[in-house]
């Protein structure tokens, strides 16, 4: 049956994938036509969110693309836009501390501007991601600011999402009632504006805490409840984690063989994606160890706890570590290894103790009590058995119920029976409210009557089905014999075409597709050049917004500046019909507003004049064309205009001579004094080094400002 249902949800997911993939392709059409830069951008953030599922590559080129343009346009909201989507893609690759990194300059950005929405995205981001490395203190103060931001903003929709992180965060801290109050007013909030997505992800964490709170039968129906809405959304990575959290219910309630089932489909559905996620696909196999180890077979419990134990060290997920660590410690204690676990509980114990993960702490020293007491070291066993109490002793749970067990277990051991038998009445007490009879038929009533509703859509489905069969089977023999007829009077026209033209149409046909093949190459080369060119220049504008070094800064803006001419070499070849050569009069403009916009002044300061016989160029001459350009116009900027009040750069590209091109480069600044040694500068050793490249020599003159000429031979 498992694999049925993964045959047919593999086909569903599939077509959902051709219509995302038909949004893409019209968002790209779109950007082709659009010209505006801002508008560029939020395009493709919004391409790149579209992106994610298919490819975390792509969807990152975009979003580097789009931080470039607002760069250029000095939009500051939108490259914070830009950095929060990079963080959404970090955290979606479980690169948790990167992603923290990147909240970090997108916290500060937002500050600075007064950025609300900014500001109420970035805590929310650090909230989830200080969980995921086990910092609970910071993420729960980070989630509580952005929640009231976002209200103080008038975005209530948007809290939805705060709700069901701050749940989490109060199961993962013991905290049941709070985090069960914040469910249910997130499910409020994603009710009132119909949130799918929202309401799929509170019901399926809602059901992990009254699955902690020992309501099983309450745990399936939202359980249930979420796999239905996902089902719907074709969601195959949300299916994956609301199957292995089913499985944990039937885990809990001694359901073993039906929970193995779902681990298993957890682990299929994680190791076919695409884009794998880490965190998932390491919680599905440290599951998969816990299952095998629950049916005794011991086999695969070590490789798969192993698995997932180097997937959480791989991420830094320190919680995750401790998890495993636990689950090792109580395999080696089934395994009457005492030694060997308490060595792994002591390493859960380490991450867990201080970190507010309360019910996890509480859990490992339970098991460490038991381990101890087969040790025979009773009084450390004691310790930490009402240590372990103590963490949980406002709650009603399942673990409540073992520790009491374990109490109870000990002091008759050693001889108390008094409170042997106190701690006994406890357990019994809490065991039997914990699983009632009627709760367990509820379980059962739950999973069928889901089992029911699937099997009524399927038969539906099918009935539907043969009723437009049956229509189209009648359409057909009304039109066969038309068809027929037609087909064969076409089918002789055409063969009668077709041998005349037959060996032309090969031999044109061959030549095409080698050509369409290589140009398609050649451009692929050339959008991945200026891709990867953007990626760097995007890293160099990160890490120059958290220099403080005003000298470092310089350098490193200076270095994105030379990048970022390149790139614009490589941008008009894949887009151009031309792929060997750049219209270097639109190139010099762009470059030239580009600069201008970046040192803010008005894309007017610059006067570009190209007068040459053909207006494309060679990539060999245009390159260092291009980086002298942007050398000489950057020194202007930075250096030429402290006391001029209507500054003005001419950048001149005329044919000197038959064999001769000149290229001026001229502003009307102060000049510079004989004191001054300019050619000593990295930029100006850059520029004589390019001037030879191009056969070239340069003359400089000091009147009325700076001017450069190079005079460039064209017969190489």
């Amino acid at each position: 049956m498992h694999k049925s249902f993964l045959l047919l949800f593999c086909v569903c997911f599939s077509l959902q994938l051709l219509a995302q993939q038909s949004r893409i392709d019209s968002l790209s059409r779109v950007l082709e036509k659009t010209e505006d830069k801002d508008q560029k951008g939020s395009l493709l953030i919004f391409r790149s969110k579209a992106t994610t599922p298919i490819s975390i590559e792509k969807a990152r080129t975009d979003a580097q693309e789009a931080l470039s343009y607002y760069q250029q346009t000095g939009n500051v909201e939108g490259q914070i836009d830009a950095y929060l989507q990079f963080s959404g893609l970090y955290s979606r690759e479980a690169k948790y501390k990167l992603a923290l990194d990147v909240d970090s300059v997108t916290y500060d950005l937002s500050k600075k501007l007064q950025y609300k929405k900014g500001l109420a995205i970035s805590l929310s981001n650090m909230g989830r991601n200080l969980q995921q490395v086990g910092d609970m203190k910071k993420a729960k103060k980070a989630l509580l600011e952005s929640n009231a931001m976002f209200i103080s903003a008038g975005m209530e929709r948007e809290t939805a999402e705060i709700k069901n992180r701050l749940g989490i965060l109060y199961r993962r801290m013991g905290e049941f009632k709070a985090s069960l109050k914040s469910f249910d007013e997130g499910l409020v909030i994603a009710h009132k504006y119909n949130l799918t997505n929202a309401l799929a992800n509170i019901h399926m964490n809602k059901a992990n805490t009254l699955d902690e709170s020992g309501a099983y039968d309450e745990a399936i129906r939202n359980h249930l409840e979420s796999i239905k809405l996902k089902e719907k959304m074709k969601d195959e990575r949300g299916l994956a984690q609301s199957y292995n959290n089913l499985a944990n219910v039937y885990t809990h309630t001694g359901q073993y063989k039906e929970a193995l089932g779902y681990y298993q489909q957890t682990r299929i559905i994680n190791e076919n994606q695409k884009q794998q996620n880490k965190t998932s696909l390491a919680l599905a196999y440290n599951n998969l160890a816990n299952g095998y180890s629950a049916l005794n077979q011991y086999d695969s419990v070590l490789y798969f706890h192993n698995k997932a134990l180097a997937l959480f060290t791989e991420t830094g997920e320190k919680p995750g570590m401790a998890m495993v660590y636990h689950d090792l410690g109580n395999y080696y204690f089934e395994q009457q290894d005492y030694t060997t676990s308490m060595d792994y509980l002591n390493k859960a114990l380490n991450i867990q103790a201080g970190s507010l993960l309360r019910t996890d702490e509480a859990s490992t020293r339970n098991i460490m009590g038991v381990v101890l007491g087969k040790m025979n070291r009773h009084k450390e066993a004691e310790q930490q058995l009402l240590k372990a109490l103590t963490l949980v002793k406002d709650t009603n749970t399942r673990l409540q119920e073992s520790i009491y067990k374990s109490l109870a277990s000990h002091y008759n051991v050693i001889g108390d029976f008094e409170k042997a038998n106190d701690y006994q009445s406890r357990y019994f007490n809490i065991k039997d409210n914990l699983l009632t009879e009627s709760e367990a038929i509820n379980m059962v009533k739950e999973k069928g009557n889901y089992d029911l509703e699937k099997k009524e859509i399927a038969l539906q489905l099918s009935e539907q089905q043969k009723k437009v069969d049956k229509l189209s089977i009648n359409n057909r023999n009304k039109t066969i014999w038309l068809l027929i007829v037609s087909l064969g009077m076409l089918g002789i026209l055409t063969f009668v075409f077709a041998y005349n033209i037959h060996q032309r149409k090969i031999s044109a046909a061959e030549l095409s597709r080698k050509n369409q093949r290589i140009e398609t190459l050649v451009r692929e080369l050339h959008h991945r050049v200026k891709n990867n060119l953007q990626v760097v220049s995007g890293l160099l504008a990160l890490q120059s917004n958290r220099l403080e070094d005003d000298n470092a800064r310089q350098a490193m803006d200076a270095g994105r500046s030379r990048v970022d001419a390149m790139a614009l070499i490589h941008q008009k070849l894949y887009m151009d019909k031309d792929l060997a050569s750049v219209d270097i009069k639109v190139y010099l403009e762009n470059l030239s507003s580009s600069l201008a916009h970046s040192f803010g002044y008005s894309e007017q300061t610059v006067s570009t004049m190209v007068n040459l016989n053909h207006d494309n160029m060679d990539v060999d001459r245009a390159i260092p064309i291009g980086l002298i350009v942007n050398e000489l116009v950057t020194n202007s900027f930075k250096h030429a205009f402290d006391d001029t009040e209507n500054p003005e750069i001419k950048v001149l590209l005329v044919h000197k001579k038959a064999n001769v091109l000149e290229l001026e480069i001229a502003d009307n600044g102060k000049g510079y004094s004989g004191k001054e040694d300019m050619s000593s500068s990295f930029g100006m050793k850059l520029v004589h080094t390019l001037v030879e490249q191009l056969n070239a020599n340069l003359v400089t003159e000091n009147i009325n400002g700076t001017s450069y000429k190079i005079l460039i031979n064209t017969i190489s």
